[in-house]
C-alpha cells in the first residue's frame, strides 16, 4: 500500500552553470502532476514533491527520477543534488504550525510583502518599455514600506541595489536596520530585481522590434 510522501531536494548550482526563475518555473511546469513548490538562490535551487511509495526510500528514488527526469525536460544544467528530505503529510503540517506561531516581528516575509512580489512580478510580464519595468520596481519598494533615493546622496541607511537598472542615475532602497521593511526587501528584493532585469531585456526587445516613429 503507497502512502504520500513530501520530497525536498536542493541542487547545488556549480561552475559556470546558471539557472534562473524562468529555468525554475519551466521546471515546475514538468512536474505538474506532483504538486511542486520551488525556492531559487544564485548558487542553488530547491524543489518539493508529493509522491506516493510504500517506503521513505522508494519515495526518494522516485522523487529523484521524476526531478532528473523534469530537468533534462525543461533544458537545466546538470546539477549535484546536496540535500534531501522524505517527510510525512504530518510533520510538514507541523512545521507549517510551527512557522505560522511566529510572530510577524521574528518573520523575514510576510503576506503582504509576498503579495507585493507577486503583484510587482504579474506586471513584468505585461510591460512593453523600460519606464514601466522601472515604476514596477519602485512601486514595489514602496509597498514594502522603504523609499528610494538617489545613491549620490550616500544614505546611511541605503541597500546597495541600484533599482534604476541603469537606466538613469543611480537609485537605491533606503530603510533602516531591524525593521520591518529592512526584513522584507533583504529577503525578497533580489528574487524581484532578477525578474525586473528580464523583463528589462524583454522591453527593449520590444522596442527594437517597433517600426519607426511606432513609439
Amino acid at each position: 500500500m503507497a502512502d504520500e510522501w513530501i520530497v525536498v531536494l536542493e541542487a547545488a548550482v556549480t561552475g559556470s552553470q546558471s539557472v534562473g526563475t524562468g529555468d525554475v518555473e519551466r521546471l515546475l511546469v514538468c512536474l505538474t502532476d506532483w504538486y511542486p513548490s520551488a525556492l531559487h538562490a544564485e548558487d542553488r535551487y530547491a524543489v518539493q514533491l508529493a509522491v506516493a511509495a510504500a517506503t521513505p526510500d522508494l519515495a526518494l528514488t522516485t522523487g529523484l527520477d521524476l526531478w532528473r527526469r523534469a530537468a533534462l525536460q525543461a533544458g537545466l544544467p546538470r546539477c549535484p543534488v546536496v540535500r534531501a528530505e522524505v517527510k510525512t503529510l504530518a510533520e510538514l503540517a507541523a512545521e507549517h504550525e510551527a512557522d505560522a506561531a511566529s510572530t510577524v516581528e521574528d518573520a523575514a516575509v510576510d503576506g503582504e510583502a509576498m503579495a507585493a512580489a507577486y503583484h510587482a512580478t504579474r506586471r513584468f510580464l505585461d510591460v512593453r518599455s523600460p519606464a514601466e519595468v522601472l515604476a514596477a520596481l519602485l512601486d514595489f519598494v514602496h509597498e514594502l514600506g522603504a523609499r528610494v533615493a538617489p545613491a549620490a546622496d550616500r544614505c546611511r541607511d541605503a541597500i546597495p541595489v541600484d533599482v534604476s537598472l541603469g537606466h538613469g542615475p543611480a537609485l537605491v532602497p533606503v530603510s533602516a536596520p531591524e525593521t520591518r521593511a529592512r526584513r522584507r526587501l533583504e529577503e525578497l528584493l533580489p528574487v524581484v530585481v532578477e525578474d525586473a532585469r528580464a523583463a528589462l531585456v524583454r522591453a527593449l526587445l520590444h522596442a527594437e522590434e517597433l517600426p519607426a516613429g511606432a513609439l
